[in-house]
């Protein structure tokens, strides 16, 4: 077990070392980080004087409660250890998280569209088109009422629309990037027109839905196609994947090359697997505290409607997957004028 001390020695040694390249270093840095908060004394019993104390406390029913909230996740999750961030009996979709009234308006493989109802008198002549990551379910934007964007914007007189991603299974393993924008977004813009009348919105992108967005308007360049995209906003979106942050420490050829073997036997990325990890690039506060709280104090987690959506994963196809880790993390292709080789090649 890492006591302080001990864990400060390995951080100073790790510091001192200057004959590695900074890839490798920052990659060791963080799995030796991995390793030392894993070691802390407070994830295990019999060093977590919190957790002894609410044991005696309780006659041992902390404990009891503690297994039996292992076994639910275990059970619920295959066999795998995916630690409750959130009491997911707490909300219902449709009641008090994506409860935004709206109605789906059109349907193909790739998504469907949802148009909301307006909630003014009078509504702005320009539509709103939210692209969503399809890495988690969309409403990461229409959360609880009080944390709903979407809710925001159509209170403010917006015409909203957002895209409800496919969850894929192993048969939609062809799917790649390429048509989340030929069938996805630039087929949203169409539907969108014909429901308005309008043939340019104002465009929202989240994550790699953002990525997404910024895409297609390439393409529609590079098409020369006339934009139908007025105005683009981007959250938390990356276009150049040179620094991704911590996140790039699993990023080179070895770990992608495994990792497109593995879908392509699978056909599709895991979510749950997509979740886990992020959990762990935060994990002291993502993950540790959450074990210790489950399963050492036997306690259950608060309900946070942000949480909830995070645990609420949704797979992704295995070629899109492929294309995400090698051309844009391993290659950074979209920096490039041109960089997206065969777009416009598979969307003939």
């Amino acid at each position: 077990v890492c006591s302080s001390d001990l864990a400060a020695s390995l951080r100073r040694a790790l510091a001192e070392i200057s004959d590695l390249d900074p890839i490798e270093k920052q990659r060791l840095e963080y799995f030796s980080t991995q390793i030392i908060d894993m070691l802390s004394p407070t994830n295990f019993l019999a060093t977590n004087p919190a957790a002894l104390e609410k044991a005696v406390e309780t006659e041992g029913q902390s404990l009891i409660d503690g297994m039996e909230n292992l076994v639910t996740d275990l059970e619920n999750n295959n066999g795998e250890l995916l630690v409750r961030l959130t009491d997911d009996k707490a909300f219902e979709l449709g009641v008090n998280i994506a409860s935004t009234p709206g109605k789906v308006v059109f349907r193909n493989l790739m998504f469907e569209l949802i148009q909301y109802a307006p909630l003014t008198e009078t509504v702005s002549e320009t539509p709103l088109l939210v692209v969503p990551p399809f890495v988690n379910k969309y409403y990461i934007l229409d959360l609880s009422e009080k944390n709903s964007y979407v809710r925001w914007a159509v209170e403010q007189g917006q015409t909203v629309f957002i895209v409800s991603w496919l969850n894929p299974t192993a048969k939609d393993r062809n799917i790649g990037f390429d048509r989340y924008v030929t069938d996805g977004v630039m087929q949203a813009l169409e539907v969108v027109e014909k429901q308005t009348g309008i043939r340019e919105v104002n465009a929202v992108g989240y994550c790699i839905g953002g990525t997404l967005l910024m895409t297609s308007l390439a393409y529609m360049a590079g098409r020369r196609l006339k934009s139908r995209v007025k105005s683009a906003t981007l959250l938390t979106t990356l276009t150049d994947f040179s620094d991704p942050g911590d996140i790039g420490v699993f990023i080179d050829e070895h770990t992608v090359a495994a990792i497109e073997q593995q879908n392509n036997q699978n056909g599709y990325f895991d979510g749950r697997v997509m979740a886990v990890s992020f959990s762990k690039l935060r994990e002291n506060s993502l993950y540790w505290n959450y074990y210790i709280q489950n399963y050492l104090k036997g306690e259950s987690p608060m309900p946070f409607d942000l949480l909830y959506w995070n645990s609420d994963s949704t797979n992704i196809t295995a070629a899109c997957h492929n294309d995400m880790l090698r051309k844009f993390y391993l290659e950074n292709r979209l920096i490039n004028a041109g960089g997206w080789l065969g777009l416009a090649k598979n969307s003939q």
